[in-house]
């Protein structure tokens, strides 16, 4: 199923910003080999639904606001910092490294928590690192929520780092091309490698790291934030990103085939994975073809196309889709399984409340209505199931309140009103 975002037209469009900022309750410094050390925290809810999100670059590390994607109440958010990056050691390390220490490393992790199963939420660079996990490991993902699609196929390396991208950011690119000599140019990811990975010249590795990181940095939103660029300025920063990235890019991302991920994404079928895919329809990092042909192999995914986004997932539109939502919430609320909950006459009923009393909730089922999740998942988690007489209601709003977590106490019902709509 495709959907596109559109302008805003109903009370269900109106928007659900992140959560609000929270600390971890846990700190972890895990051995995944005589190497590496890596950092791992989990914050919200200890005994909530395990969530693992999943770090781009790769390289990039976590942010602490990439917490608040998801509600603390409901789930138990497990962060960690990838190989040679962020607070894990040693950094900028290139040895052993590769996605499949990675994906050896999300299953040591999954281990040392004691956790079962989880839902696996990445974008751009963790896309690619979420899938080739859940194609690994199957039977231990819930679901994936994925964002700004990277399959890290040649075309799509050539297509941002060689000539595409370039067209729309020209100004931009001349920066990028402009520490490597024309020379080289025919293969700049390789002449890049060269400087990054040259330790003996720290002056020119710095600055080939700044450049790399900056073309990212300045392409990576639908209107260019200098702020964003600044970001990708900061020494430390810029070393791992771009050296990490191009150590993997210039290998192929050690798959064993081109186009692996997609090829092997009929592996999420056959375990009947669900997901949801979150695509910026104007992403020149990661082009939305990619997220296309992800969702024709990948039959159990929901592909959003997000109308007025790029590629950051700190895009407005990114951070929510058109019911209202965060990403990681696409995920289940109230039940597990990551599609849009759609009533058939026509209301996107998706958006959920996220602080109920659920001892004095129900779920209404609308006539004539049909929902792409199962009734009794909601009765599993404390939700009492009434099948509702009459007609459709006719009033979206109305519909929400009550086919979504209705409360019986009216004065919770408005208090739920006001946090889904900001209004009565």
């Amino acid at each position: 199923m495709t959907t596109t975002s559109k302008p805003r037209e109903s009370v269900l469009d109106y928007p659900r910003t992140l959560y609000p900022p929270i600390q971890p309750y846990k700190e972890h410094r895990l051995k995944v080999s005589d190497i590496h050390e890596l950092y791992v925290e989990e914050s919200g809810n200890p005994q909530g639904n395990p969530i693992l999100f999943v770090h781009g670059g790769p390289g990039g590390g976590c942010s602490e606001w990439y917490r608040q994607f998801c509600d603390p109440q409901a789930y138990r958010i497990i962060m960690f910092d990838q190989r040679g990056c962020g607070k894990s050691t040693p950094l900028f390390s290139l040895q052993d490294n590769t996605t499949w220490h990675l994906v050896d490393d999300i299953e040591k992790i999954r281990k040392h928590l004691g956790i079962d199963r989880w839902a696996i939420f990445g974008g751009s660079w963790g896309s690619t690192l979420a899938l080739a996990y859940a194609e690994t490991h199957p039977t231990v993902v819930k679901c994936l929520i994925l964002r700004g699609i990277f399959t890290l196929r040649r075309e799509e390396l050539l297509f941002f780092y060689q000539k595409g991208s370039n067209y729309l950011f020209p100004d931009y690119f001349d920066e990028y091309l402009s520490v490597i000599p024309e020379v080289e140019r025919g293969d700049l990811m390789s002449a890049y490698y060269r400087r990054l990975t040259n330790d003996n010249d720290k002056e020119t590795q710095m600055k080939c790291a700044q450049a790399w990181t900056r073309w990212e940095m300045a392409t990576s939103r639908l209107m260019v934030d200098d702020e964003k660029i600044k970001e990708g300025e900061d020494p430390a920063f810029a070393l791992a990103f771009a050296r990490i990235e191009c150590h993997y890019f210039v290998n192929g991302g050690f798959f064993k085939e081109e186009g692996q991920l997609l090829k092997n994404a009929t592996i999420l079928n056959q375990h009947n994975i669900p997901g949801v895919i979150i695509q910026g329809r104007y992403d020149v990092v990661c082009p939305a073809t990619t997220a296309w042909e992800l969702s024709k192999v990948w039959t159990n995914s929901d592909l959003k196309i997000i109308a007025d986004s790029g590629h950051s997932m700190s895009e407005p539109d990114n951070i929510r889709d058109k019911g209202g939502r965060t990403t990681a919430q696409t995920e289940y609320k109230g039940a597990e399984k990551a599609l849009n909950f759609i009533c058939m006459n026509g209301h996107d009923i998706s958006t959920s409340p996220h602080e109920i009393n659920r001892s004095k909730a129900k779920v209404f089922i609308c006539p004539p209505c049909k929902y792409d999740t199962h009734v009794t998942q909601f009765a599993s988690m404390g939700w009492e199931v009434v099948e509702r007489e009459g007609e459709p209601y006719t009033s979206t709003r109305e519909h929400v309140l009550h086919c979504r977590g209705t409360l019986l106490d009216n004065e919770v019902k408005e208090q739920v009103g006001q946090e889904l709509f900001g209004r009565n």
